[in-house]
């Protein structure tokens, strides 16, 4: 079963010169993965986009409205780069989708096309000819969220977490598509606001905390790999699935049981510094900030409902 997505083909037509010398550190990412679960969500998409993305989303030059400033000659596009100077948009489907869509910024310069994701969702990319989608200069918890996500086979194509830049030859731009996951966004919530709070109730540093091969890494990864299974397993109609509380359970934050809850204990056995999960969701904000969050991956569930019902039939209740 593929993850709750939304379908958006990206189309570049016009874009053949090689990339300059220098355009940045591509290969310190991971290809796209290969195996069962990838053949069969690229299956799904392409039956997806016959079934529930006739209208074939593109991405372009926006056109230049009136009163816009004209930009100067050699100039980027604005949230463009000089190597990478010319945007192009997604075309959303709905107003729903528009929000989310327009926090998505693709550049495309030389050999390739270059995509930020600056919202707060977790977007995952299909190609069927298995373009490579690679990571520009990844931070160390985007590197930690994607082995997560590999290795425990929470996901098998690429995708980029919020904050993150990947890099995508020009040639296979045409056969990429990119989909919100709320699973995948919840995931990442959890992890994110672990990391918050224990740099507010942390006596010791988090880097040190999270350092490779730390107890406090892997209690990370076994919360992030708790809170996306949380969300597989307790999503339902799209106007009643409580992002919130699946969160907290996820974390152990409800009843102090369960992998996340268990792990982290053990980390502190080994690791005093790292605080007890009481104390990150009692630390200034937490809490608020938690049921933000949350409630903000709900709300990009409910703008692409009708997609979400193409994948998981239980999102099709009213």
């Amino acid at each position: 079963m593929p993850s709750l997505v939304l379908v958006v083909v990206v189309a570049v037509a016009g874009c053949s010169a090689a990339e300059p010398a220098g355009a940045g550190p591509e290969n310190v990412g991971q290809p796209v993965a290969e195996g069962t679960a990838g053949a069969n969500e690229a299956a799904f998409l392409d039956a997806q986009t016959q079934a529930t993305a006739t209208k074939a989303k593109t991405v372009g030059p926006a056109p230049n409205s009136a009163g816009q400033a004209a930009l100067a000659p050699g100039s980027p596009d604005p949230g463009c780069q000089l190597l990478w100077p010319r945007r192009q948009f997604p075309v959303p489907e709905s107003d729903a989708e528009r929000p989310y869509l327009d926090q998505i910024v693709a550049c495309a310069g030389g050999a390739t096309l270059r995509i930020t994701n600056n919202s707060k969702m977790v977007w995952a990319f299909y190609s069927p000819d298995k373009s490579t989608v690679t990571p520009v200069a990844p931070t160390d918890t985007m590197v930690l969220f994607h082995q997560v996500a590999f290795e425990k086979k929470l996901h098998l194509s690429a995708f980029m977490v919020p904050g993150e830049t990947v890099s995508v030859p020009i040639g296979a731009a045409d056969s990429l598509s990119w989909l919100l996951d709320p699973f995948l966004s919840l995931a990442w919530t959890g992890g994110a606001w672990l990391e918050q709070g224990t740099a507010k109730a942390a006596k010791a540093g988090t880097k040190y905390l999270f350092a490779r091969g730390s107890p406090g890494r892997k209690a990370v990864w076994d919360c992030t790999e708790a809170v996306y299974k949380a969300a597989a397993a307790g999503a339902s109609d799209v106007a009643t699935w409580d992002t919130g509380k699946t969160l907290k359970t996820g974390l152990g934050l409800s009843f102090g049981a369960g992998k996340c809850a268990t792990s982290w204990q053990a980390a502190r056995q080994s690791a005093a510094d790292l605080p007890p999960l009481a104390a990150i969701q009692n630390a200034r904000g937490q809490a608020q900030i938690l049921e933000a969050d949350a409630g903000l991956v709900k709300q990009g569930a409910k703008a692409f409902k009708l997609t979400l019902c193409a994948v998981r039939r239980v999102f099709c209740k009213p």
